[in-house]
């Protein structure tokens, strides 16, 4: 776990994500695709919904670093989910 500390909110996050994860991952197909359009949804409604200035905002991940939507958009849609 690096920097975190067990009393650190951010691991205490992590673990409760990747629990919701794994029993998520137990539901039928057609659910799981179902989830993932809803959320390509309404990811697309929030970005497009961001004005201009919003774009170039900073915003300080949970690794500390910070990025702006602009550069963090493009990472998240290739796949890899820095923060």
């Amino acid at each position: 776990m690096g920097a975190y500390r067990c009393g650190d909110p951010a691991v205490r996050e992590h673990g409760r994500r990747a629990a919701e994860i794994e029993a998520g991952a137990r539901r039928p197909v057609a659910e799981l695709v179902a989830d993932v359009r809803a959320t390509a949804a309404r990811f697309e409604e929030a970005v497009r919904a961001l004005p201009p200035a919003a774009w170039h905002a900073e915003v300080r991940m949970r690794t500390g670093e910070w990025r702006t939507p602009a550069t963090l958009v493009p990472t998240r849609l290739r796949g890899s989910a820095p923060g």
